[in-house]
């Protein structure tokens, strides 16, 4: 599916546009960060996948994993449908009929479309890539991490709000960014934000059971001992 995003770039008739080269580099640029998410959120031990925790963890991983890869197509889908968009338009401004002929939509209309498309399919990713993180070691125990001991438990929490504010930021790109240049730029931003919002959380949200085990918790650092009374 990542290959496919990169293989829907390629296969666009090239423009000299700036434009048109921002897209595709931010294109490739974001399914390479997307590819690098994916391989992050994974365990390395098989006794750590969610297939060996239970079936109700392997199903939820199972099906997350197939919702993600429909999106990443809708993800290349979208940058290709940019650049297509880019060619029309000069096409339109050229006086020249259009490589694919007339549209159904009008260009500001189909540019609308796009957005929606890119902004939906990518918030729908990082959605179903937290499915299948929580999938490992399952939703009651990563949820434990919010609050424990009479407290909440900062760190977690607000990675968690983050990752909630970030999703929705994302899933609204298209209701006050029009311009697709722009918006392919905000969304390789928003994905390299993701890597680095996701490499934090995995100390607080980890895959494996043996850094679950010791997440959050203070490190005993010191010992109480006690000291002989030393003879006068």
């Amino acid at each position: 599916m990542l290959g496919e995003s990169v293989l829907a770039l390629l296969l666009v008739e090239e423009s000299e546009g700036r434009r048109y080269y921002t897209t595709f580099y931010s294109g490739i640029l974001s399914v390479t960060m997307m590819q690098y998410l994916y391989f992050r959120s994974q365990p390395f031990e098989a006794d750590d996948h969610a297939m060996r925790r239970s079936s109700f963890g392997g199903w939820s991983f199972y099906y997350s994993m197939t919702l993600y890869s429909a999106s990443l197509i809708m993800i290349g889908c979208s940058f290709k449908l940019m650049l297509h968009h880019y060619l029309d338009e000069e096409a339109v401004d050229a006086g020249e009929p259009m490589a694919e002929g007339e549209p159904e939509y009008p260009l500001d209309e189909a540019a609308h479309r796009i957005a929606n498309m890119f902004s939906w399919s990518l918030a729908a990713s990082f959605h179903c890539l937290d499915q299948s993180i929580f999938a490992h070691r399952g939703w009651a125990l990563n949820l434990t991490r919010l609050y424990g001991d009479g407290h909440v438990n900062w760190g977690p929490m607000s990675m968690f709000i983050l990752d909630f504010v970030l999703l929705g930021i994302t899933a609204t790109f298209s209701m006050w960014i029009t311009n697709l240049e722009l918006l392919s730029i905000a969304g390789c931003a928003m994905i390299m934000f993701q890597v680095l919002m996701r490499t934090r959380g995995m100390r607080f949200f980890p895959v494996s059971k043996k850094a679950m085990d010791t997440a959050c918790r203070w490190p005993n650092t010191s010992e109480p001992r006690s000291i002989p009374a030393s003879k006068a």
